[in-house]
């Protein structure tokens, strides 16, 4: 977990867990998270330990710690793209994407999952286009 990490960045409906005897708490977002809440936080959403007592290592609630890469605006997508193809990717991302979600993705009023980023290069790499696509901020951060 980063050093200085923010409790209120944790979405409200977040579940936490712990189960402190857990083989996997030291590498467990739910359970660091938990181990950040200061006494200011009145509640918060737990999973029952008893649960997954003895079934750990094939915990489904297990969530890694490590933080994902998100991305904010494609404003620069297609600088270094010859035109034909990125016409035909543009339609692509438009069939996966919709038409809304990419215009509000352009626009900054969204920003892309780490799923959505695997897609867009996926859809480049399939063009033959061996360049990393340009996204205009990268954003590392935990996928709640």
């Amino acid at each position: 977990m980063k050093e200085n990490f923010d409790y209120t960045q944790v979405p409200y409906n977040y579940v936490h867990c712990l189960h402190a005897q857990c083989g996997r708490a030291a590498g467990c977002l739910r359970f660091l998270v938990t181990q950040q809440a200061g006494s200011e936080v009145r509640h918060f959403s737990v999973f029952n330990p008893a649960h997954v007592i003895g079934k750990e290592e094939e915990c489904p609630h297990f969530q890694e710690d490590r933080m994902a890469c998100f991305a904010l605006g494609i404003t620069h997508l297609f600088d270094n793209v010859p035109y034909t193809k990125a016409l035909k990717i543009k339609k692509m991302l438009y069939f996966r994407l919709k038409r809304n979600t990419y215009y509000r993705i352009q626009r900054k009023e969204r920003q892309l999952t780490p799923e959505e980023l695997s897609m867009i290069r996926e859809v480049f790499r399939n063009e033959g286009i061996q360049e990393e696509p340009a996204f205009d901020e990268l954003i590392y951060k935990y996928d709640w």
